[in-house]
């Protein structure tokens, strides 16, 4: 048995742990157990599952965008520092980025789901969602 340590109080057995393995039959094997789907089937899982991800972080980081766009409206605005400035402006930019980027994969989807490259849909909203 191999055991591998997880943090200060976090173990996992590692001796059965195995790479996700895709068989000809159509069964893939992951560290959790074998699973009976195909290859597409999996591409589906796997983007069905990203999206719902994106789903719950997008609002979060919209709020605060939101925010940070009616900060400049506040009377206490004309305040601030040529730095404290700066930083609103690089910290407004950063979550416009991050928006854009969590926008992404549903564009991805939009603009190859009917072109059947779902192993690309999948790897490239894993690249710009994450």
């Amino acid at each position: 048995m191999v055991i591998e340590a997880l943090g200060s109080e976090h173990w996992r057995d590692t001796s059965r742990m195995q790479n996700e393995v895709s068989k000809t039959d159509g069964t893939v094997v992951t560290s959790v157990g074998v699973r009976n789907e195909t290859e597409l089937e999996r591409y589906d899982r796997n983007l069905n599952e990203l999206l719902g991800e994106l789903r719950v972080a997008l609002p979060g980081v919209q709020v605060l965008f939101a925010f940070l766009l009616v900060a400049p409206f506040n009377q206490r605005f004309t305040t601030l520092t040529s730095f404290e400035r700066h930083l609103y402006l690089a910290t407004l930019l950063s979550t416009l980025l991050a928006a854009i980027l969590l926008i992404s994969p549903t564009l991805i989807h939009r603009f190859h789901f009917r072109l059947g490259e779902k192993p690309y849909v999948v790897h490239a909203t894993n690249l710009w969602g994450a």
